[in-house]
């Protein structure tokens, strides 16, 4: 008669994670005897790997101007980022790809040079009085632009059309897939193996054999990576920006309980 017994839980074994943009998404599924301890059995954690070629990017880039008025810096920041948007539409960009991601003012002070010392009065004089050192007001506006591109072969012309319309700033490219669930199921199905590989080797150092999951928790981890731009990016006569895509990678974690056979 076959005895099913289990002993104390063994260290999990965690690989690494590389995440990014995205959040991670747990989900817990009880497989097999949910009454079961959580102190007993093998419990190890799995990592799968799947790559594919992203298919959409999102462009983040943006306006930044300085000014002695507020009115002057907003004004000047709110006509570029019309002709940023108006270059790119010209692109084939729909307006529903075109988002305002945020807009800002505020107030930057920067401190006066001290004035030279004064000369030492005369006898029966007294020294002119200095007038104190005030600080420089300026006013620095922001607008973030971002933009979806659905075709990876414009991204550089997109960079381009935007820094000659006046983009001053280029902060990154978030690379992504518009549906990642055929790459998604290929990096579970590699998680689970990889966990049930690690629980087969523990079992068999331990002298027992191993049985049927007991718990199973999944987690999802982010798969989009900025691509960061050079300062070439921002030239004025940039008419396009060199960009390869490359290949972004989706992983997935299980964390898996087995239960423990004995003989």
């Amino acid at each position: 008669m076959k005895n099913t017994s289990a002993f104390l839980l063994l260290p999990v074994f965690t690989l690494g994670i590389a995440t990014a943009a995205g959040c991670a998404t747990d989900r817990m599924v009880v497989v097999h005897s949910p009454q079961a301890s959580e102190d007993l059995g093998i419990s190890v954690t799995g990592t799968g790997e799947a790559q594919g070629q992203p298919n959409v990017a999102r462009v983040t880039l943006g306006v930044r101007a300085r000014a002695v008025q507020a009115q002057d810096a907003m004004s000047e920041v709110s006509r570029h980022a019309a002709s940023i948007a108006n270059a790119v539409r010209a692109l084939g960009i729909a307006d529903k790809d075109i988002r305002t991601e945020r807009a800002s003012l505020y107030e930057e002070r920067t401190a006066r040079p001290m004035p030279s010392p004064m000369p030492v009065p005369t006898k029966g004089k007294a020294a002119p009085a200095s007038a104190p050192a005030l600080p420089t007001v300026h006013y620095v506006a922001n607008n973030i632009i971002e933009i979806t591109v659905r075709d990876l072969s414009m991204v550089g012309k997109v960079i381009g059309a935007a820094t000659q319309a006046g983009a001053n700033e280029v902060q990154n490219i978030m690379l992504s897939l518009d549906d990642s669930r055929a790459l998604r199921t290929v990096a579970r199905e590699r998680a689970m193996a990889d966990a049930r590989e690690q629980a087969e080797q523990l079992a068999q150092l331990s002298g027992a054999k191993l049985g049927e999951p007991l718990l199973i928790r999944s987690h999802r981890s982010g798969f989009e990576g900025p691509v960061m731009m050079a300062k070439e990016a921002l030239s004025a006569d940039a008419g396009q920006v060199p960009f390869s895509p490359g290949q972004i990678t989706i992983q997935e974690q299980v964390e898996v309980r087995f239960e423990i056979v004995r003989d």
